[in-house]
């Protein structure tokens, strides 16, 4: 015969059932492998309910994750703090090696944080090794996995549809909002992305540390107008996330906007050389603060900070400066600074290491576009022909959050 073990989280009372556990079978000559088995399986679901990684009472069980076994669960939260952060190279690594065809959940995640990263290619490659395990899914990672291929499709319509059927059934849970709110930034309608960002209670959940929320709202905001409104908000990013200097960068753009450049110096020098997230460098801050004072009638303030950048990373030693995020910044400070041969040189060396990376390709397209060189063009063709114009519009606007 087969052994046959069942289990049921019930809640306080013992009247409800919080959640039925698939069985485990296993050999009645040896039952203590089944038993084993089953105390990790309700060790993990446990987990999921009772742990609240982001206080007030909010459990990653809102988010459907139910992972085979506690081990898998703790690294899955480690992955996903590293995820909700920003800091999505770490993240990568730790998903990938709990997902497998028993526990595809963490593929969608890992997809997120490549198309997050600018990898366009191994983002669709994840979704595809992820398609056969979709009905594997909770309701609500179906929907995840439905928006995040339509985004990949670059049917950014669609996506929106989903994230408010998503937003109407699981109402509890901000973060389809949240996708709601960057659907309708992406398609260039900022008042509606307004409302639904500033729609989010950060006062309870994880979006409170999510730094993409407040990059996101800020930078819809700042296309409206809406320079004060930013400046608060770039202030809460900073008291929910110390030590990441983007916000402080959120914070002086709202500053330059309001004429207020000088005291946007003091917040980036005070920012310094704290932590960054999204492969962020403080050369990334000091190059954006650049284009922004510049972009305001700042000149002299644009090039201090160019030039801190610069500094930044011709300091740094020479191990960190051959890291592919430090010479990505120090190729677009040379293009800010209008050194084309040099920024060229780097991006070309980026391209060649890493072709999928669309955001190389683009830097060297609108470094051929101001040489008036023909290869612009070429790389223009390109881009459109993935399916990228969205991006190819962004690169050459020079927007970002």
């Amino acid at each position: 015969g087969e052994l046959e073990l069942r289990a049921q989280i019930l809640d306080g009372r013992g009247t409800r059932v919080i959640e039925a556990l698939p069985p485990v079978r296993g050999n009645p000559s040896d039952p203590m492998v089944a038993v084993e088995a089953i105390r990790e399986r309700v060790l993990g679901r446990l987990a999921v309910h009772l742990d609240e990684p982001f206080g007030d009472d909010w459990s990653y069980a809102e988010w459907g994750f139910k992972p085979p076994s506690y081990e898998v669960y703790r690294r899955y939260v480690d992955g996903m703090g590293h995820f909700v952060r920003g800091e999505y190279d770490q993240a990568i690594t730790i998903l990938t090696a709990v997902a497998d065809s028993s526990y595809p959940d963490p593929y969608v995640w890992i997809a997120t944080a490549y198309w997050n990263t600018g990898h366009r290619v191994a983002a669709d490659s994840v979704m595809r090794l992820a398609a056969p395990y979709r009905s594997k899914f909770g309701l609500d990672g179906r929907y995840f996995f439905d928006l995040q291929r339509a985004d990949l499709d670059g049917d950014l319509p669609r996506a929106l549809r989903i994230a408010r059927e998503a937003e109407a059934r699981f109402q509890a849970d901000q973060s389809w909002t949240f996708l709601v709110g960057e659907c309708l930034l992406r398609l260039g309608r900022e008042p509606e992305a307004v409302e639904a960002f500033r729609a989010i209670d950060t006062s309870r959940g994880p979006l409170r540390y999510w730094l993409i929320y407040y990059a996101y709202y800020a930078y819809a905001l700042h296309g409206m107008g809406g320079h004060r409104e930013e400046l608060k908000v770039a202030k809460r990013a900073q008291e929910a996330l110390p030590g990441v200097f983007q916000p402080a960068y959120y914070e002086a753009r709202a500053l330059i906007a309001l004429g207020r450049a000088r005291e946007a110096e003091v917040v980036l020098d005070r920012a310094g050389d704290t932590g960054g997230a999204w492969d962020w460098t403080p050369a990334t801050m000091w190059d954006r603060a650049g284009r922004t004072f510049g972009a305001y009638g700042y000149p002299d303030a644009a090039k201090r900070a160019f030039d801190r950048g610069i500094d930044w990373y011709r300091s740094l030693p020479a191990a960190e400066r051959a890291g592919a995020p430090q010479r990505a910044e120090f190729g677009r400070l040379l293009y800010d600074v209008g050194s084309l041969d040099e920024a060229q040189g780097v991006f070309q060396a980026l391209a060649k290491e890493a072709p999928e990376a669309w955001t190389y390709r683009g830097a060297l397209g609108r470094i051929a576009a101001r040489q008036t060189d023909a290869l612009g063009i070429t790389l223009a063709d390109d881009l459109l022909a993935q399916g990228a114009g969205a991006i190819l519009k962004a690169v050459y606007a020079g927007t970002e959050t």
